[in-house]
Parts: C-alpha cells; sequence; structure tokens
C-alpha cells in the first residue's frame, strides 16, 4: 500500500533510491564547476553540459508537470509541522526527520499522513537540504493537495533550488552548501563516464548507484588527479530514443512489488 502510495504521488522513481550520503571530494568539485548563470556544468576539458528539468526527471523520477509552483513561507512551513500528530513533543523549530519518519512509516496503508510526510522527508533529503538537521518545510502550500500533486513540475522547482542555493554558497563561501547535491552527483556519474560504465543505464538514472560505488567513482577519478577528464554521454542512449514513445514518462515504468518500504529509511536519514 505505501509503495502504491509513493507511485499515485508520481514518485514511483525514488523506490530505487539506496543512496545514504554523497562522497563529499565529488560533490564539492561539483559544486566548484557548476554555473548557475547557464545552469550547466563546465568540465576541465571545455566541454559544458547543460542542465534542463527533463535531466531531473530522468535521474530521480521526478514528476514534471505542467504546473509550476513557488517556495513557500518559512513560518508557514514550520506552523505546518505542529498539525503533524508525532508521539514526543517536540520544537517544530528543531524538528529531524526521525519523528517524521516513524508517523510515516505508522501509517502502514498509505494513507494521506503517508504521503504528506513523504513528501516533506523527501523535500528535505533530495531537493532543499538542511544544514543543520532540521526540517524545515518549504512545500506546505501544495501539500495538502494530494491528488494535483503528480500535476507539478518537481523536475523544475529542484532546479530552480539548486540555482538559488549555489548562488547563495557563492555570496556565502563559508556557508554549508543547501541545495539539492544528491541529483548533481547522480546526475554527473550518469552523464561523465569515467573508462567505462560500472552501473548499467537504467531509468530513473539512480537505479544500481549506492553510497558505496559512488565512492568508489570518487576515488578513480582522483587518481586522474582530476575530476571530469571522461566521455561526455548523451541525455538518452539510442536504445531508449527507439522506445521514447512507449515510456514518455519515467513513473510509468513498472516497478517491483518486492521488499518493504521501510528498506527506503535510508533515504531519510541524514
Amino acid at each position: 500500500m505505501q509503495k502504491s502510495a509513493v507511485r499515485e504521488l508520481g514518485f514511483g522513481g525514488l523506490l530505487y533510491y539506496n543512496i545514504a550520503y554523497v562522497p563529499t571530494t565529488l560533490a564539492y568539485w561539483l559544486l566548484e564547476h557548476f554555473d548557475h548563470l547557464s545552469c550547466s556544468l563546465k568540465l576541465p576539458n571545455g566541454e559544458e553540459i547543460h542542465i534542463e528539468d527533463k535531466d531531473v526527471e530522468l535521474v530521480l523520477g521526478f514528476p514534471r508537470g505542467e504546473v509550476e509552483f513557488e517556495r513557500s513561507d518559512r513560518l508557514r512551513g514550520l506552523s505546518y509541522l505542529e498539525t503533524i500528530p508525532v508521539d514526543e513533543e517536540v520544537d517544530v523549530s528543531l524538528m529531524r526527520t526521525k519523528p517524521l519518519q516513524t508517523e510515516m512509516m505508522r501509517d502502514t496503508e498509505g494513507g494521506q499522513w503517508f504521503r504528506k510526510i513523504f513528501l516533506l522527508l523527501m523535500e528535505t533529503t533530495l531537493i532543499e537540504t538542511s544544514p543543520c538537521g532540521y526540517v524545515k518545510p518549504r512545500i506546505v502550500d501544495i501539500i495538502d493537495d494530494l491528488p494535483n500533486v503528480k500535476n507539478l513540475n518537481w523536475c523544475e522547482y529542484l532546479l530552480t533550488n539548486l540555482i538559488r542555493t549555489h548562488k547563495l554558497l557563492e555570496k556565502h563561501k563559508s556557508k554549508v552548501f543547501s541545495g539539492p547535491i544528491v541529483f548533481l552527483v547522480a546526475f554527473y556519474v550518469d552523464r561523465v563516464v569515467h573508462c567505462r560504465r560500472r552501473v548499467p543505464r537504467a531509468i530513473p538514472r539512480i537505479k544500481g548507484w549506492t553510497s558505496t560505488i559512488l565512492s568508489m567513482r570518487e576515488g578513480n577519478e582522483m587518481k586522474e588527479m582530476n575530476f571530469g577528464l571522461c566521455h561526455v554521454s548523451g541525455q538518452h542512449d539510442t536504445n531508449e530514443l527507439e522506445s521514447a514513445e512507449k515510456n514518455k514518462r519515467v513513473d510509468g515504468v513498472d516497478l517491483p512489488l518486492d521488499g518493504e518500504m521501510g528498506n527506503m529509511r535510508g533515504v531519510w536519514e541524514i
């Protein structure tokens, strides 16, 4: 029931997510080589890889609907946390992911609270991370309209947040990055191939990637004394282009039914 709820929200691709953390050296290198003015990665060999909302759909499997939305006010987000029925009394300004995760997993039927908390944790983990580890939701203006969630352009929302947080990072050099670093790392290892593909390319692109494999990739590139000195692949493989008419949306692919939703807990633990 929980997996079905995730699919109905339009985030079925995240059922393949298995990345607990990203390697820091590679992550910081990517932030140094990301250009928010052109929304692209600039590699040492002069190549530039533009990032668009379609890439977010391919990499993470986010819905790419026609309706765009904006961040909510910070105080509205904190007020919304007060409405969530968690067991322990928590100052909402100091709310961490664990109480929310516990409440989410309790809703085994995949009901409204499961779906709402899933979206909050997804935002905290993959879109707007908190340097202090606290949950600071900014999607509360749209979260109550659950049937409409899959019609929103979450891909554009993530990219807008990537650009915004990168601007802040450049302005405040000592500030911890609070943007979608997991996406940036996953996008890079998919599009920039080191020697050969160690993880078969799939949809969504995150399928098969783990923190261990990402760390191995980081180590292999560090032996070259720099990152980005690799082959740049296209957005799609030839075989994917041939079947594009059959799979026009990432969330339309069949997903496995085995396993427990609890296996995704690593997604929410920062």
